[in-house]
């Protein structure tokens, strides 16, 4: 369990604009059919583990998509323009969503970064896990 978020049950409702100044909210996501899983990845640009997950994500960014997989990656408390600036420089492949004031991240998981939730087409909360180890895509992938 994580905040309001667990394994099994419905998934908290989450929702914010992206970087790119699009309204990203988790059921919309589900209305492309290709879309299976997502993963919602809450992060901040000051966090060393959310980094070196993120690097890794972007290797593998084919991978999601061919597994029908839609990373999304929240960021939590931090300016736009600090989320930009960061950003610019690594170039995630993925959404980004801000929550500048964390209320997403309060409602799926007040501990600490890194956190990812799967979250299946039934809206279903398929897993939660915080480290990201030498297996962390091969957990997102298998939804585990």
């Amino acid at each position: 369990t994580s905040g309001q978020t667990v394994v099994g049950e419905d998934a908290p409702w989450l929702s914010g604009w992206t970087l790119v100044d699009e309204v990203f909210n988790t059921q919309k996501v589900f209305n492309d059919e290709s879309i299976n899983r997502v993963a919602l990845v809450f992060w901040a640009s000051w966090c060393a583990p959310c980094k070196k997950g993120i690097k890794e994500l972007n290797k593998h960014s084919a991978e999601f998509n061919e597994h029908g997989i839609k990373v999304v990656l929240i960021n939590s408390a931090e300016s736009e323009e600090a989320v930009r600036e960061y950003c610019g420089e690594n170039g995630p492949l993925f959404t980004v969503v801000l929550d500048p004031y964390s209320k997403n991240r309060e409602t799926y998981m007040p501990s600490p970064l890194p956190k990812t939730v799967l979250i299946g087409r039934d809206g279903k909360v398929e897993a939660i896990f915080g480290k990201e180890d030498t297996d962390y895509v091969q957990r997102i992938i298998n939804g585990k």
